[in-house]
C-alpha cells in the first residue's frame, strides 16, 4: 500500500518502496506502548479505588453467606442465562409445521449446545422410542439387515464436529425489503455440534453392496 500521500506521515518518513521506515515504526510503537501503559495504570488505580470503596458491599452479598444449590442428576443452564433460548416460530397454516431457531446472536464459541440446536418441524417433534426403533438396509445389497439401537452400540463409533444447515436458512433475504433482525432470527437454522455414531460404510460393508440390476 502506497503511503506517500498519507496525511499522517511526512515524505521523509516513508521508505522508497512505500512502506514505513523501520526506525519510525519502532519509535511510534514505543510511544504507543508508553501511552497504553499509562492508560492501564490509570485504569488499574481507578479500579482499585472503586474496589476499596465498595469492599464492604461485596462482602455482604447474600450468595456468599449460604451454601450452594443441591446436586442434580442432569445439568441445566444457569438461571442467569435464561435469556439464551431458542425462538419457536409456528406456521399457523399447517399444524406441527415450523422452526425452532438457534439464538446465534447470544452464542459464545463454535459449538451449539444440544438444547439450542435448531429444529425444522414438518409434523411436530417425533417421539421415537429407541427400544422399538429399527434400521433396515435392503435393496442392492447381498443380504438384507435389520439393526436395533443395541446392535448399533456394539460397533466402533466415530465422533466428528460438523454443522447442519436447513436449505431454507436466511430465506428472509429473498424479500425485496431488507430484514432488520438479530442473527438468530435471520440465520438461526444452522448449528454446529459434535456428532457420534457408526459410519454407514461399516454397515454397508457388512450388508455387502450388490451390483445394479438392469431393467
Amino acid at each position: 500500500m502506497d503511503r506517500r500521500n498519507d496525511r499522517y506521515f511526512k515524505k521523509d518518513q516513508i521508505a522508497e518502496n512505500g512502506l514505513l521506515d523501520r526506525r519510525l515504526f519502532l519509535k511510534k510503537g514505543l510511544q504507543f506502548g508508553v501511552i497504553t501503559s499509562l492508560a492501564s495504570t490509570v485504569s488499574i488505580s481507578s479500579a482499585k479505588g472503586e474496589q476499596n470503596s465498595s469492599k464492604n458491599k461485596l462482602s455482604d452479598l447474600a450468595w456468599m453467606h449460604r451454601p450452594g444449590e443441591s446436586f442434580s442428576t442432569y445439568g441445566l443452564p444457569s438461571k442467569f442465562e435464561d435469556n439464551v433460548l431458542r425462538y419457536p416460530s409456528k406456521n399457523e397454516a399447517a399444524q406441527g409445521n415450523g422452526v425452532s431457531w438457534t439464538p446465534l446472536h447470544l452464542m459464545e464459541g463454535a459449538i451449539t449446545p444440544n438444547g439450542l440446536h435448531f429444529e425444522r418441524h414438518h409434523n411436530g417433534v417425533p417421539q421415537i422410542n429407541p427400544k422399538k426403533h429399527r434400521l433396515l438396509i435392503h435393496g442392492l445389497v447381498k443380504k438384507d439387515l435389520i439393526f436395533t439401537i443395541d446392535n448399533l452400540l456394539r460397533y466402533p463409533m466415530q465422533s466428528k464436529t460438523c454443522f447442519i444447515e436447513c436449505g431454507g436458512n436466511s430465506n428472509s433475504g429473498w424479500n425485496s425489503q431488507p430484514s432488520m433482525a438479530e442473527a438468530g432470527y435471520f440465520n438461526g437454522m444452522v448449528s454446529c455440534s459434535e456428532w457420534t455414531g457408526v459410519p454407514l460404510s461399516a454397515l454397508l460393508e457388512e450388508a455387502g453392496l450388490g451390483k445394479k440390476q438392469n431393467g
